[in-house]
């Protein structure tokens, strides 16, 4: 139940985010930030895996996930939150 209510949450935030900057169209849009680009990887994995009826979505899993996408991505987006 509460991984519903935060997945709601979150996908909100994002909807939001999306509307307000738009997605791909100019500098200051959604997917142009790393933490953005994660943040709706998460989003799209967590509700994956609730329809997929995937109980133990752990770290492990979510990283060899991540690894069809572009790393380089997410190591930036991570080395420039430490800066």
């Amino acid at each position: 139940m509460a991984e519903v209510v935060f997945l709601s949450i979150y996908s909100a935030e994002a909807l939001l985010k999306i509307l307000s900057r738009g997605l791909v169209a100019s500098s200051f849009t959604y997917l142009r930030n790393g933490w953005n680009l994660l943040e709706l990887i998460v989003v799209i994995l967590g509700w994956v895996g609730l329809a997929l009826g995937w109980e133990r979505l752990t770290a492990p899993v979510l990283l060899r996930l991540f690894s069809l996408f572009d790393l380089r991505v997410i190591s930036n987006a991570i080395l420039y939150s430490l800066r």
